[in-house]
């Protein structure tokens, strides 16, 4: 049995993902002459840029590699406090806007795995074909990522790194630098490169070791453990460890002479109480951020602690079948939950893709159509995206470490009150506006009615969306009015969203069209 320690919205990667002719052809690397490189190890140590504004860098220091022994660790960037705020170009549209709500820090988070591609080979990343094909997915993708202002946390596992040692041309392409070393350096923070690990052959710190062989320090991150036993609990393979151990530092196992201490945790896998192994039947779907005490007592906040839990909200999985509208959606509907629940809290959550699907027709468009559908919210600053670290760094000078809980899996009614056991720190929060619809399947004429809204708000505009961010309708109206109406006549039948704001006040509702 197969150790299984990996982030809650990555499936078991048992399915195996052909390379299609047209993946295949996607890049050529032909003999482009690049700089020498030496065996020599690069030193990566020194400081990040500062974070400000709408968080595109990050700032402190680097995790070190020194001495025989590899020790990776180091403190998290800094970031300034203040109300949320984005100014600048996002994406090739320059705006300034100030919002004074509860915002969802967000970013996309993806895995490789030890068995990607496995109907090629089994060591399918040392496979010149499928690494070549995946390596010009991968720059794709990030190029997408950092034009669109979005931000990705990159997390491999043992096989894609050998396979970057061995096989990366370092072209003109990536500026002469592996892809790995690439994406870590050359995309102004938008990027941030973190170990992943089944821990079958190699563990975490082994993971760790070899970003360090390829001249990158990788992110303070474990990218998917088991949070309530030890790690690997039923797999066989290795079972010696419980999370809370890391904050002490992992030995690393194939590379014993190695050791990586990391400082946040993403991604909780569970035991599954009747076959006694880790899976994903209920993995952990927290919004919030805190510091677990222990894997019997998640749940408390130990402010002594190192390790930080960062949490990806609920399953965002785009995987080769699931539709841009369908992730969007969820994204929004986690916004209008989170405008819902207790402010002044910090809300955490990631849209999760896989490796595995990024040969599959389409899949890189689908993640700019979802980059391109948030950017009117991460320009209000109703969304943020940052990195893991960025994150970590935020709820320490932003939300002065405050505990928010949130574990809100689907179908949990969270309290009106207070979601975490101590007072969040003071913040401009926007009132909720109460909002129905009717009828709801509507076929002809849509009755918005509102109410709840703030008296400083000079008016109400109401907008309807599709899933994919795009506006068919809008209106804006006098406060006070009691109800709007909508001709969806001409709407195609499907989903869409109604949005309603006032002021600093915002509630979205989902409704149906059918003729």
């Amino acid at each position: 049995m197969k150790t299984l320690v990996f982030a809650l919205t990555v499936l078991l990667c048992t399915t195996c993902v052909s390379l299609s002719a047209t993946a295949q052809t996607r890049l050529s690397t032909t003999g482009t002459t690049r700089p020498t490189t030496t065996s020599t190890v690069r030193s990566t140590t020194g400081t990040l840029p500062s974070t400000t504004g709408s968080l595109r860098s990050t700032t402190g220091t680097l995790p070190t590699t020194t001495g025989t022994v590899r020790s990776t660790t180091g403190t998290l960037p800094s970031s300034t406090g203040g109300t949320v705020s984005t100014s600048g170009s996002m994406g090739g549209t320059a705006s300034t806007t100030t919002f004074t709500g509860t915002p969802l820090y967000i970013t996309f988070n993806s895995h490789n795995e030890e068995d990607d591609y496995s109907s090629t080979s089994r060591d399918s990343y040392q496979n010149s074909s499928v690494f070549t094909t995946i390596r010009s997915l991968i720059k794709t993708i990030a190029d997408n990522m950092r034009n669109g202002g979005a931000k990705w946390d990159w997390q491999s596992d043992w096989r894609f790194l050998k396979g970057t040692s061995s096989l990366d041309p370092q072209d003109a392409s990536t500026n002469y630098k592996t892809i790995v070393r690439w994406l870590a350096e050359d995309n102004a923070g938008a990027i941030e490169v973190t170990p992943h690990a089944h821990e079958n052959d190699y563990n975490y710190a082994d993971v760790a070791y070899l970003f360090n062989q390829l001249g990158v320090t990788p992110a303070p991150v474990v990218g998917g453990f088991t949070y309530n036993a030890a790690q690997g609990t039923g797999g066989g393979a290795y079972t010696g460890y419980t999370w809370d151990s890391l904050a002490h530092g992992l030995q690393g196992r194939a590379y014993p002479a190695t050791t990586w201490t990391p400082q946040i945790l993403w991604g909780g896998a569970s035991v599954n109480a009747r076959t006694g192994m880790t899976d994903h039947g209920n993995d952990l779907h927290a919004l919030g951020i805190w510091k677990p005490t222990s894997p019997s007592n998640f749940f408390t906040n130990a402010p002594a602690n190192s390790l930080i839990l960062l949490g990806n909200g609920y399953e965002n999985l785009l995987t080769d079948t699931t539709s841009a509208a369908t992730i969007i959606a969820n994204v929004l509907a986690t916004l209008d939950s989170v405008s819902r629940y207790p402010a002044g809290a910090m809300y955490s959550c990631a849209i999760s893709i896989h490796q595995k699907y990024f040969t599959s027709a389409g899949y890189a468009d689908k993640i700019s159509q979802i980059i391109s559908a948030l950017r009117s919210y991460a320009a209000s600053g109703q969304i943020v995206w940052a990195t893991h670290t960025e994150k970590a760094a935020l709820w320490g000078s932003r939300y002065s470490s405050a505990p928010n809980y949130a574990p809100y899996y689907e179908g949990y009614t969270p309290p009106t009150s207070s979601s975490s056991s101590s007072t969040p720190p003071s913040s401009s929060s926007a009132s909720s506006i109460t909002v129905r619809t009717y009828p709801n399947p509507a076929s002809s004429t849509l009755n918005v009615a509102i109410s709840g809204v703030p008296s400083s708000a000079s008016s109400v505009r109401v907008r309807i969306l599709t899933t994919l961010g795009s506006e068919v309708a809008s209106q804006t109206v006098s406060i006070g009015t009691p109800s709007i109406t909508f001709d969806v006549s001409s709407l195609t039948n499907g989903s869409y969203i109604v949005e309603v704001s006032a002021g600093t006040a915002l509630s979205r509702t989902t409704i149906v069209v059918s003729h």
